[in-house]
């Protein structure tokens, strides 16, 4: 799903139960689709997807600071990436409306692959093969073997839990 972190945000923030959901909206800005190809277990990421999620509370009545505590734990969690992608930090607007209440918008750039993985029935056809648009998981081995010698000339095989 393109705008997945995007969209799992604003949906912890909702759960949070902090604000009126009427009183919050989030969208999309400034996406760029960047091309390339990488071979990944059975698929290929062919894109990486960069955006700007906007997400604005108004009428906010508690305090700002839990609002971006939970965006900073929320992102810990769930966009570990974002130092090695380069991303800049999350830009914050808080604009006080009264001695209770703010209105409160942070920006937070987001960097997704854009993947696809063999399917017959895959609307892609790419070299003579159909795909359909996936998420990719990594699958870190935890066992490998080097043969270097008469007795252990071949690898051992790739093993996961």
């Amino acid at each position: 799903m393109l705008l997945q972190k995007m969209t799992a945000l604003s949906s912890y923030l909702i759960a949070q139960n902090l604000f009126a959901v009427e009183n919050f909206d989030f969208w999309m800005e400034n996406g760029v689709n960047e091309y390339c190809c990488n071979k990944q277990g059975k698929g290929f990421v062919v894109g990486r997807f960069t955006y700007d999620a906007v997400f604005s509370v108004e009428r906010f009545a508690s305090d700002a600071s839990l609002f971006l505590a939970l965006i900073n734990i929320w992102i810990n969690e769930n966009d570990s990436a974002r130092e090695q992608d380069n991303l800049e930090l999350p830009r914050v607007d808080v604009t006080p409306l009264d001695d209770d209440t703010v209105d409160v918008e942070v920006t937070i750039r987001f960097m997704q692959d854009v993947s696809i993985m063999p399917n017959d029935n895959g609307p892609i056809l790419m070299n003579g093969t159909r795909y359909g648009i996936a998420d990719l998981q990594n699958f870190d081995a935890n066992k490998v073997g080097v043969g270097d010698t008469q007795e252990r000339p071949t690898d051992l095989p790739y093993e996961r839990d």
